[in-house]
């Protein structure tokens, strides 16, 4: 996390709070799948987190 960080101009130093917002972001979901009575299937909840996750990165913009 440390060198993707680097890589888009963001400091090193923050990527255990990137790290830690990750885990949050998997930690978290069931609350909520529980609370909407929503039942999707665990394929589904990853593939979701994945592209969360990746597309919230891939995006990552230096200037904020």
């Amino acid at each position: 996390m440390a060198d993707f960080l680097k890589s888009r101009g963001r400091d090193p130093k923050l990527a255990p709070m990137y790290s830690q917002m990750m885990v949050g972001m998997v930690a978290f979901h069931r609350p909520v799948v529980a609370r909407t009575r929503a039942s999707p299937k665990l394929e589904q909840v990853a593939a979701n987190l994945i592209d969360l996750a990746w597309n919230g990165l891939s995006e990552l913009d230096a200037k904020a």
